[in-house]
């Protein structure tokens, strides 16, 4: 069984250096997509639908939104 990764970016690419606002943009959109994550994990079928596997998105929605 071949584990899948999801890969989020730990801050966007910015040529202006430290951007706080950049920060919290990726943090809340960490914490919408492990939201989504987590009602996949109580459908099955959607779950299904998207070919990941059910372990992996555990371990991707249980993570907190400032961990990459």
């Amino acid at each position: 069984m071949t584990a899948t990764r999801i890969a989020i970016p730990l801050l966007p690419a910015a040529d202006t250096g430290f951007a706080p606002l950049a920060v919290i943009r990726v943090w809340q959109q960490r914490r919408r997509e492990r939201s989504e994550l987590r009602r996949l994990l109580a459908d099955a079928h959607l779950l299904a639908d998207t070919g990941l596997e059910r372990r992996v998105v555990e371990v991707e929605a249980a993570k907190p939104f400032w961990l990459a």
